[in-house]
C-alpha cells in the first residue's frame, strides 16, 4: 500500500472511530436534555393521583347508589310511593343527609327536590332500584371539581404522552441532523484530506524521482521542490548533495581520464627520445665526414643538420612536456591563508607582471585552505600565461568565500574563449595554438582535484576569459 493510501486510510480509521463515538454521545446528551421536565416518576404520580381520582368517582358512585337505597326504603315505610308530593316531603325533610340528591324518578315520573342551573350544565349520575315491579332512579349532581380535576388529570396525562412521543421523535430528528452533519463534514475532510495529502505528497513523489536520479548518476535534472518549508530544505539539501556528487563523480572520471594520458604521455616520451640522439649524432657524423670539394652539398648537410636538430630540440621540449605531465606529483597539501599565499606567489615571480597587469582583489583574509604550494603556484602561472597568450591587457585576481568553499578567480580582458569549444578546453592535448601540446589546462585541472577543488570556466564572461577555482576550506 503507497505512503498516500496508508495516510487516506488513517484518516478515515480516526475520522470514522471519532464520528461513532460523538453519535453516541451526542445522542446521550439529546435524550438528557429532551428528558428535563418528562421524568417518568412524574408521569408515574401522576397516572397514581389520577386513578385516586377514578377511585373517588367510583366510591362517590356506591355512596350515591347507597343513598338511592336508604331513601327507597324510607319511603317505602312512611308514605304511599305513588304519591309524589308525600314522597317530595319525605325526602325533603332529610335532604341534609342525602348528598348531591337532586330528583327522584318513579316509572319515569320526575320528583324534582332540588331546583336551579340548566340541566345541560351538569353532569347526573342515575342510581337504579326496583320496588314492587316500579322502576325508581336517584339522580344526583356530581360535583364539577370531582369531573374536572379527573379531566384535568387526564389531559396531563395525554400531553405528557404526546410530549414523550414528541420527545422521541425529536431525538430522531436531532440524531439524524447529527449524522448528516457529520457526513457532510466528513466527505469535506476526506475530500480536503485527498487534496492536501496529495498536494503535501507531490515534492515528496519528486524527492523520490529525484533521489532516484542520484542512484542513477543523472546529476542535471534537479529536484524543482521550491517550498519555503522542510521539504524545500530537504530538496536543497538533496540538490546540493547531487552537485557535489556530480562533481565528484566528474573529479574521479578526469582523473581516471589523466592517469590513461599519464601513461601514454610516458610511453610516447620514451618511445620518442631513445632515437633522438642516434638521430643528431648520425647527421654530426655524416657531415663530418665528408672530404670532397663539392661547396652546394657541404651546405646541403650542414642545412639538414641544422634542421634536425631544430626539430630534435622541438621534440625534446615535447618529451620534457609529457614527462612532467607524466610525473605530476600527488599534491601534498598543508594549511595556507590563501590570500596571503596568491599575493606571494605573484609578487615573487615578477615574469608574470611582465606582459600584463595584476590587479588583486583579495577580500578573505585569513582563510585557511590545505594546498600544495608548488602545484597552486603552476595553477597559477598557467592561468595568468594563458591570458597573456590571449593577448590580454589586465587579469584581475579576486577571492570570496561561499558557504565552506573559498573561490578564487581569474578575469582577462582577453579575446575570450569560442564557445564551440569551451567544454573540451580542459582535455590533454587539445590545443589551438600552433606548438601547443594541449596540456597547460589539463594539468591545471588535475592540480586543482588533487585538492578536492573544482575549475571550471565561466561561460557567462563575456568581457575576455574567466576561469573559477573553488577550493574546500581547511577546518581542523
Amino acid at each position: 500500500m503507497s505512503f498516500h493510501k496508508k495516510i487516506f486510510f488513517i484518516i478515515l480509521t480516526v475520522h470514522l472511530l471519532l464520528g461513532t463515538v460523538s453519535i453516541f454521545i451526542v445522542n446521550n446528551i439529546i435524550g438528557e436534555a429532551l428528558s428535563i421536565g418528562l421524568n417518568p416518576n412524574i408521569k408515574s404520580d401522576i397516572e397514581n393521583i389520577y386513578n385516586a381520582s377514578k377511585e373517588e368517582v367510583a366510591a362517590r358512585k356506591r355512596l350515591y347508589d347507597y343513598i338511592c337505597k336508604d331513601v327507597l326504603g324510607e319511603i317505602v315505610s312512611e308514605v304511599d310511593v305513588y304519591n309524589k308530593d308525600t314522597v317530595r316531603k319525605v325526602v325533603l325533610r332529610n335532604i341534609s343527609k342525602y348528598t348531591d340528591l337532586q330528583a327522584l324518578l318513579i316509572d319515569g315520573e320526575e320528583i324534582e327536590l332540588l331546583k336551579g342551573g340548566g340541566q345541560e350544565k351538569r353532569t347526573y349520575y342515575y342510581s337504579h332500584h326496583s320496588y314492587q315491579d316500579r322502576d325508581f332512579k336517584c339522580r344526583f349532581v356530581v360535583p364539577e371539581i370531582v369531573l374536572a380535576n379527573q379531566k384535568s388529570l387526564l389531559n396531563i396525562i395525554s400531553v405528557y404522552d404526546s410530549m414523550s412521543s414528541m420527545r422521541s421523535n425529536l431525538n430522531t430528528f436531532y440524531l439524524r441532523v447529527y449524522i448528516f452533519l457529520f457526513g457532510i463534514s466528513f466527505l469535506t475532510v476526506m475530500i480536503l484530506g485527498y487534496v492536501f495529502i496529495g498536494a503535501f505528497l507531490s515534492p515528496v513523489n519528486e524527492l523520490k524521482a529525484g533521489i532516484r536520479r542520484i542512484k542513477n548518476n543523472i546529476f542535471d535534472q534537479p529536484i524543482s521542490v521550491t517550498s519555503k518549508d522542510e521539504m524545500g530544505e530537504l530538496a536543497s539539501e538533496l540538490n546540493r548533495l547531487s552537485n557535489e556528487l556530480r562533481i565528484a563523480k566528474e573529479r574521479e572520471s578526469y582523473l581516471e581520464r589523466i592517469s590513461s594520458y599519464q601513461e601514454v604521455a610516458r610511453r610516447i616520451a620514451h618511445e620518442i627520445k631513445n632515437p633522438l640522439t642516434p638521430i643528431r649524432l648520425a647527421f654530426q657524423e655524416i657531415e663530418a665526414r665528408y672530404n670532397g670539394d663539392d661547396q652546394k652539398y657541404k651546405d646541403l648537410l650542414r642545412h639538414s643538420r641544422e634542421i634536425v636538430e631544430e626539430e630534435i630540440s622541438s621534440l625534446n621540449r615535447i618529451i620534457d612536456q609529457f614527462r612532467e605531465f607524466a610525473k605530476m606529483p600527488v599534491a601534498i597539501r598543508e594549511p595556507m591563508r590563501m590570500d596571503e599565499f596568491v599575493n606571494d606567489t605573484i609578487s615573487s615571480n615578477p615574469h608574470l607582471s611582465e606582459h600584463i597587469t595584476i590587479i588583486q582583489d583579495l577580500k578573505c583574509g585569513d582563510t585557511l585552505v590545505a594546498i600544495d604550494k608548488l602545484l597552486m603556484k603552476k595553477v597559477f602561472e598557467n592561468l595568468i600565461l594563458n591570458s597573456v597568450e590571449a593577448g590580454a591587457k589586465k587579469v584581475v585576481v579576486s577571492s570570496r568565500i561561499n558557504e565552506d568553499l573559498y573561490i578564487l578567480r581569474f578575469e582577462d580582458d582577453g579575446c575570450g574563449i569560442d564557445k564551440k569549444i569551451q567544454d573540451v578546453i580542459f582535455e590533454p592535448y587539445f590545443t589551438t595554438k600552433d606548438h601547443g601540446t594541449g596540456l597547460g589546462l589539463s594539468l591545471t585541472k588535475k592540480a586543482v582535484l588533487e585538492h578536492r577543488g573544482n575549475i571550471y570556466l565561466d561561460k557567462q564572461y563575456k568581457d575576455g576569459t574567466a576561469f573559477v577555482i573553488e577550493l574546500p576550506i581547511y577546518s581542523e
